[in-house]
């Protein structure tokens, strides 16, 4: 990904591997975010900083 301020939805799901619901759910815990119209777009420093600190990364589960 070319180093861009603002990324969408998918870009951001792709960036973390992760599905659609989980930006969703993310949104709805507190994820900062801004709308562009209708398209919604995260700052990528924020986004990524963000889910750094408020996802539990230690419990394992990476499907082995």
């Amino acid at each position: 990904m070319p180093d861009v301020k603002y990324i969408s939805i998918p870009d951001l799901c792709t960036y973390f591997g992760v599905a659609r619901a989980t930006v969703d759910r993310w949104r709805k815990a507190g994820l900062p975010f801004i709308k562009v119209g209708r398209q919604v777009r995260f700052d990528k420093d924020i986004a990524i900083d963000w889910v750094l600190k408020n996802t539990d990364t230690s419990n394992g589960s990476n499907g082995k």
